[in-house]
């Protein structure tokens, strides 16, 4: 489901992989970033529904290893 009217965000260039440091980096901003729009989308989907907000951040983790 996908939650309309979402703050601007620019995903950030990907460095190259042999400068080990800017690769991370970037893996934790591109990680933070994924954060903050699950974060949105479930106060959202909170609003509108009045469910109880999950985060399903195990399942992004499992993408970065």
């Amino acid at each position: 489901m996908m939650v309309l009217y979402q703050e601007p965000y620019q995903v950030p260039a990907e460095p190259l992989r042999a400068d080990v440091t800017a690769y991370q980096a970037w893996k934790h901003l591109v990680w933070e970033l994924a954060l903050q729009m699950d974060t949105k989308a479930n106060q959202r989907l909170h609003a509108f529904d009045k469910k109880k907000t999950t985060r399903k951040a195990s399942s992004l983790r499992k993408r970065w290893r």
